[in-house]
């Protein structure tokens, strides 16, 4: 009988969603390449990044959403947990203090204007950063893409700039 590299565990996690949580990229590598699901959720509503996301497994989770849009999959698909109630991974990286995964996010062009089950926006997620350098590094990395999150930062430069890219002036925290 063969192998399977979709095979999971009573809890519904792949080898995908083990290696994630992990951070084991060479594994992660190995099994994408054998055609592992990157789509694969477990039990508890949970795809592999969205482990790596939650372990602040920064390389991983680069490494998986490469695989995410070489399979076209939406890049603001919404997390199915309960817990993260319809949080985007820009969100929950955000919220994490995640700034490199927040960067590659916006690169590949993550909503920054979407708001999860509960109203709540990119902005509203970095309130929950208790260390205060991470959370100016990551709203300085989203000042370009939000006044709110620009005018967060204290920084009348950050904002001319947000402003002058054309970001909406009028947006609001929850």
């Amino acid at each position: 009988k063969g192998c399977t590299v979709n095979e999971t565990d009573q809890e519904g996690n792949s080898c995908l969603h083990i290696a994630a949580a992990q951070g084991s990229n060479e594994i992660l590598r190995m099994l994408l390449n054998a055609g592992a699901k990157v789509s694969a959720k477990n039990k508890a509503g949970y795809t592999s990044v969205e482990l790596a996301v939650e372990q602040k497994h920064e390389a991983t989770v680069e490494v998986l959403l490469e695989a995410i849009v070489a399979a076209g999959m939406d890049i603001d698909a919404r997390y199915e947990s309960r817990r993260e109630q319809g949080q985007t991974l820009l969100m929950r990286a955000s919220a994490l203090g995640l700034t490199s995964t927040a960067a590659k996010l916006l690169a590949l062009g993550a909503d920054i204007a979407a708001k999860d089950a509960n109203g709540k926006g990119v902005f509203d997620h970095t309130k929950e950063i208790k260390d205060e350098e991470k959370r100016a590094a990551v709203l300085a990395l989203m000042a370009e893409y939000s006044v709110l999150c620009a005018v967060a930062t204290g920084k009348a430069d950050l904002v001319a700039a947000a402003v002058a890219k054309g970001c909406t002036v009028n947006e609001t925290d929850q």
